[in-house]
């Protein structure tokens, strides 16, 4: 009887999160927007984020912590959260309340708390990219964008490539590393999105691959195969509807040796990180404000982007 319990218990789970998928592609078909000229439908969305011309537009989420709400999240709003686009809404995840308090305080950023726990655990990782992913699918943005607190985001720049690319076919976008899976026993190669460096994912991806990814799937797929989350998200995209990664160079992270990136360059970059535990500090090589004052450059970072009176 037990076990009849159990199994019962699984199909509700499945069933439910099947039921969502499919009204969640009912709700995307149908919200959009009559063609335009160029035959695309531009889609509408619920916040004040405009439609990129031939995709949608995108929501940004940004992953943080409430131990790291003091000393990262000041740094972003004085630098690249100054700078969101027209078309892009900024929604931070949190895995504490707090999160939301901080977020009234900024124009038009968002918030959310994900009721996953507080370690930094593959499970509980997993669990906190599942949530930026329903999130996501409730409303009806083109792109789901996922950053990390540590990540200056230039919001031009990923505006400017995202309307090389057109949500409502499957792409998934972002700097690419690799890992290995044993298909039938056998070792194959997997190029994954490193979720340090920021990734994008078009709505249709995403609804290809949502069964497997909401409704706890994701969580269990990382807890089966011993994957962190960017790795299982490349994987159910790959192997369950292949979606290929697209390698994107302007994506970074703080695995790279940021200060070899030329500065001249910097404009041109999608997203950069710091680590401020290696020594020397591992940043982008940035003439500005004094290393005391601004030790993860991005405040100088943004000011050369921005001119002088942007440089807070």
């Amino acid at each position: 009887m037990r076990r009849c319990g159990r199994a019962l218990r699984r199909w509700l789970t499945v069933g439910a999160g099947l039921l969502l998928v499919v009204g969640l592609a009912l709700l995307w078909l149908g919200a959009r927007a009559p063609a335009g000229a160029d035959g695309v439908s531009a889609p509408t969305t619920q916040s004040s984020a405009a439609p990129l011309a031939a995709g949608g537009s995108a929501l940004l989420a940004v992953r943080t912590a409430g131990q790291l709400h003091d000393s990262r999240l000041p740094v972003l709003a004085r630098s690249w959260l100054q700078d969101v686009r027209p078309t892009q809404q900024v929604v931070l995840f949190s895995d504490v309340d707090s999160v939301t308090a901080i977020a009234k305080k900024l124009d038009g950023v968002g918030a959310e708390v994900s009721r996953c726990g507080q370690a930094h655990t593959h499970s509980v990782l997993c669990c906190r990219l599942a949530h930026e992913i329903s999130v996501f699918l409730t409303t009806k943005h083109g792109w789901l964008c996922h950053f990390d607190d540590d990540n200056y985001v230039n919001t031009a720049a990923l505006d400017a490539m995202l309307v090389s690319y057109n949500a409502r076919q499957a792409w998934y976008l972002g700097r690419q590393h690799s890992a290995t899976y044993r298909p039938a026993g056998q070792t194959a190669p997997l190029r994954f999105a490193t979720g340090g460096a920021g990734f994008c994912i078009s709505r249709a991806a995403l609804l290809l691959a949502a069964k497997g990814l909401v409704g706890g799937q994701l969580e269990s797929s990382c807890l089966r195969l011993g994957m962190p989350d960017d790795v299982a998200l490349g994987f159910i995209l790959w192997t369950s509807h292949r979606v290929r990664l697209t390698h994107i160079n302007e994506f970074h992270s703080h695995l790279e040796q940021l200060s070899s990136i030329p500065t001249d360059s910097l404009q041109h970059q999608i997203s950069l990180s710091y680590s401020l535990e290696r020594r020397p500090p591992n940043t982008v090589s940035v003439a500005g404000l004094d290393t005391q004052l601004d030790p993860t450059r991005f405040r100088s970072l943004h000011c050369m982007l921005h001119g002088s009176e942007r440089c807070t």
